[in-house]
């Protein structure tokens, strides 16, 4: 279980009160040919992106599932929930578009407008696609939705060839292998560390991996951008050609958990050799999940297990004055303080009879301000779990 000294917010308005700063400035991501991409991808600064990082669950089997690997994460609170073959290598299939949509991001404008060419379409009998035309003219926003919702290839096509132009092919190199290059490049800057990708829509080839925990660290990152977060949750998109071929049309999400209770997103994908495969984003309460399931006979079978297998096991608990913690709500209604922050953590069910919270409320420093401080500490046992630090705005004299 992870333990914490101190929430994120009290040590933020701590800075504010002494005018620091949290963050350190951070640099853009440049192209070896000297350019600059819009957006910036950081490492992803988390603990369960390290293979050895223990799971809370136990790493067997899940009877009833079929799939060569899975994996489940709370991002929110950094705690690996649940872990079989998370490191096996697998083929990715479509879910590697979650990548191309990153790679695309760091090169190109969502409002700009891509040319779509006779080369960059797919056989439509074999592939997934957008239903695109030679010569439609569709912006980059619009292509990303035909990227991730109905997967497909056609649009993968387009945005890296106009992409991988922007970044700079080098001498004698294609603008497709420079944006397939960049798309490794990427995946090792934020995190991803057993990958290897040689094309933008995710057809199998030997040489072609990556890992369950690779694809949710690719999940996690899609997430903390708001234009592919909205994609990847919307059940259909409306794209809007224009040009010769102008025209409207919808394209829907292949995810047909889309629309069900605390799903909102990420991708799917299917070929021959990797099976059926689904990173999917869930809520419990605040609290985001990303759960993986690769080469599987039923994807949706078993993501609902393996959902299932997390809910009978492990409760989201809040830890501040909530319906967890009753007598710390009774407390609070008594002596009206505030907490300065609350937060989700999951815990193992069995353990939850076990915590218990205490709390101290301490002088009045300053009459002209009338605000006590103070703190709740949570225990397991004799042993401290968090701190929640909170404030009192009255005087109970008064």
């Amino acid at each position: 279980m992870r333990r914490a000294s101190a929430p994120i917010t009290f040590i933020m308005l701590a800075a504010l009160l002494l005018g620091t700063s949290l963050f350190p400035a951070t640099s853009q991501a440049t192209w070896t040919s000297g350019s600059e991409g819009p957006l910036d991808l950081p490492v992803l600064n988390a603990s369960w992106v390290d293979p050895d990082s223990s799971p809370m669950l136990e790493e067997t089997p899940i009877p009833g599932t079929s799939s060569n690997a899975m994996f489940a994460v709370d991002i929110t609170s950094d705690e690996v929930l649940y872990q079989d073959s998370a490191d096996e290598r697998v083929a990715p299939a479509s879910t590697l578009k979650i990548i191309t949509a990153l790679t695309t991001l760091t090169a190109l404008d969502p409002d700009d407008v891509i040319q779509v060419s006779a080369a960059d379409l797919v056989d439509t009998t074999v592939y997934s696609n957008a239903q695109l035309l030679a010569d439609d003219e569709v912006t980059v926003e619009d292509l990303l939705a035909g990227l991730m919702l109905p997967s497909g290839g056609d649009a993968a096509n387009a945005l890296a060839r106009v992409a991988g132009g922007v970044i700079g092919p080098a001498p004698g190199q294609s603008p497709l292998d420079r944006f397939v290059e960049e798309m490794n490049a990427i995946a090792e800057s934020i995190g991803m560390t057993d990958s290897n990708f040689v094309n933008p829509d995710g057809p199998d080839h030997p040489e072609q991996y990556t890992t369950a925990r690779d694809m949710a660290v690719a999940g996690a990152e899609l997430l903390e951008h708001e234009l592919l977060s909205e994609i990847v949750e919307s059940p259909a998109w409306e794209i809007t050609v224009t040009g010769l071929n102008a025209r409207q049309y919808t394209v829907e999400n292949t995810n047909l958990l889309i629309g069900a209770d605390r799903v909102h997103g990420i991708k799917t994908g299917t070929t021959g050799e990797a099976g059926q495969s689904i990173v999917l984003a869930t809520r419990r309460g605040d609290n985001q999940i990303i759960s993986v399931v690769m080469g599987s006979e039923g994807r949706y079978v078993d993501i609902e297990t393996l959902m299932g297998h997390l809910d009978d096991q492990i409760r989201w608990v809040e830890f501040g004055a909530s319906d967890d913690f009753p007598l710390v709500q009774q407390a609070q209604d008594r002596h009206r303080f505030a907490f300065l922050d609350e937060f989700t953590v999951p815990m193992l069910r069995d353990d939850i009879g076990e915590v218990t919270a205490e709390y101290e409320v301490g002088a009045l420093r300053n009459p002209a301000l009338p605000l006590r401080w103070g703190v709740v500490v949570f225990l397991e046992g004799d042993e401290e779990l968090y701190r929640v630090p909170l404030f009192r705005t009255f005087d109970s004299q008064n």
